[in-house]
């Protein structure tokens, strides 16, 4: 690695964290410190050739601690398959909604549990668990005094018939739990994102093979408001930027798409790279 000066302006190396099939990083602060938690795939088997898509998924996501500028091993979380950790708090109360994509060590089983945690005498404890397929991505957001979770989940694969329901859906918080609010048409899910803007609330839907979507708030439920029909969706984000909405959409089988919100649909302004 060339010498970086420092205040050049350019991001060095802080530490390395020991992680096996690495899918996201989750960084959270409670009152209790500054944390790091880390789903993760699968680990290699011993005499077994490693490959992305293989190896020992039923394993945990460690959860790091910031401690004298570095972070140190603090816990872990049983999380089979792991693809995502999303870190929210209702009322004080906080939770950690985990999602993994399969369990086994090859045949895998798609159909698996998706769990809530809430953090009790400093501890993650189960509160809920979902029966979910493929499940890929957890999004909690808020408006109005009402708390959403949203999952992403469902693949197709050639032979494999879901026992649990595939399809990706809503969850809205009663105050104890979270009940099914509403689901949407997708196969393959992957991801959402969230925004409000201008006095609405919008929410946007990534899917790999059914197309992807953005949808706004009715007053009820979340409608459709505009559909990307190619495959590949993968995520999407917005920000806001000299007064407007902005969103980007990736897709893994073409490329990055820049948009921006005119008041009734986003249009695209930029393309930025190649698939992926």
């Amino acid at each position: 690695m060339a010498n970086i000066e420092s205040g050049s302006g350019l991001l060095t190396p802080l530490q390395q964290l020991p992680t096996s099939g690495a899918r996201a990083v989750e960084v959270f602060t409670t009152d209790e410190g500054i944390f790091l938690a880390v789903p993760q795939l699968a680990r290699d088997i011993p005499g077994e050739a490693p490959y992305m898509n293989a190896g020992d998924s039923d394993i945990e996501a460690p959860i790091y601690r910031w401690q004298d500028g570095r972070f140190v091993a603090h816990e872990t979380l049983p999380l089979p398959g792991g693809e995502d950790l999303e870190y929210f708090e209702i009322d004080g109360r906080r939770f950690l909604a985990a999602a993994g994509i399969r369990t086994g060590k090859g045949p895998y089983d798609l159909d698996t549990d998706a769990v809530v945690y809430e953090r009790i005498a400093h501890a993650w404890a189960p509160l809920q668990r979902f029966p979910v397929f493929a499940a890929k991505q957890w999004v909690a957001f808020s408006f109005d005094s009402r708390h959403f979770l949203a999952l992403a989940q469902g693949v197709v694969v050639d032979g494999v018939v879901p026992k649990h329901p595939r399809d990706s859906c809503l969850f809205e918080w009663n105050g104890e739990r979270f009940e099914p609010f509403q689901t949407f048409d997708g196969q393959w899910g992957y991801n959402w994102a969230f925004v409000s803007f201008g006095g609405e609330h919008y929410l946007a839907y990534a899917d790999h093979v059914s197309g992807s979507r953005v949808l706004r708030w009715n007053g009820t439920q979340f409608a459709p408001l505009q559909t990307f029909s190619e495959n590949g969706g993968r995520a999407f984000r917005f920000f806001e930027a000299q007064g407007a909405l902005w969103m980007l959409h990736a897709n893994l089988l073409k490329h990055t798409t820049l948009y921006r919100f005119d008041g009734a649909q986003f249009v695209d302004v930029q393309t930025l790279g190649g698939a992926g």
